[in-house]
């Protein structure tokens, strides 16, 4: 069997291998080897001293990233650098894992000491620790107890 690109605008066939290419295997978009970039998954953790960004992001490395807090706001952007000329490209037939370079941000609220923001790339999760100031972190409860 020849592998092709299927366009998603391609008539419907009564052919069930057809059929399969064209619902499952269409391309994300028109242009071959050229499909939509996506942005990252993320999850927002709240624990009693910090919260935690998670971002799903395999594939990149630390020097990829660049985090900025500015007028409370924390930045996050994924910034590679144009691949060289001489290298040669792989002819993808299907992309199923792509993201291009984006820009991601949150407002930081006065709970957040910025000042001690850190940031860990491990195993493809951006992870973001944004400490609470002491004001913020409520004391654990406690029994009096009546005397």
């Amino acid at each position: 069997m020849k592998l092709s690109s299927v366009s998603p605008l391609r008539r419907r066939t009564t052919d069930p291998i057809d059929f399969w290419l064209n619902e499952f295997l269409a391309p994300q978009t028109s242009k071959p080897n050229r499909p939509v970039a996506t942005k990252p998954a993320v999850n927002i953790l709240e624990q009693d001293d910090k919260f935690q960004i998670q971002l799903a992001v395999p594939g990149f490395s630390k020097a990829d990233f660049k985090i900025d807090v500015e007028d409370d706001r924390l930045l996050i952007s994924l910034v590679q650098e144009s691949e060289k000329a001489d290298q040669e490209k792989p002819t993808y037939r299907r992309r199923g894992f792509v993201y291009g370079p984006f820009e991601k941000s949150f407002i930081l609220n006065k709970d957040i000491d910025q000042k001690k923001i850190q940031a860990n790339y491990d195993q493809g999760i951006l992870s973001i620790e944004l400490p609470k100031v002491a004001a913020a972190i409520k004391p654990e409860p406690k029994t009096i107890s009546v005397g």
